[in-house]
């Protein structure tokens, strides 16, 4: 596994998946009322909210068996997200 962890400097980080190696999954540590997480297959044009594959009050994690070309995470400035790819990979 490797391990990619980013800092939201404002509040949406939008991470070209292109640099990622599947399967991903996507943790977004957040307490943010508005916080998510949204994958687009389009090149960044649309975005979709997956169902997430576990959620507490601090965490959202979305897992990703297969490809996708964007991924939008909104959340607060400060929060991370982490990337941890099933093989080696850079987000």
């Amino acid at each position: 596994m490797f391990k990619t962890t980013k800092t939201l400097t404002a509040t949406t980080l939008v991470v070209d998946a292109q640099k990622l190696t599947f399967p991903v999954s996507i943790a977004l540590s957040s307490a943010d009322a508005g916080r998510k997480i949204e994958l687009s297959f389009d090149g960044g044009t649309v975005y979709h909210q997956p169902t997430y594959d576990f959620t507490v009050a601090s965490q959202i994690v979305v897992a990703a068996q297969a490809g996708f070309t964007h991924c939008k995470v909104t959340g607060a400035a400060a929060d991370k997200v982490h990337f941890t790819e099933g093989r080696n990979g850079t987000a």
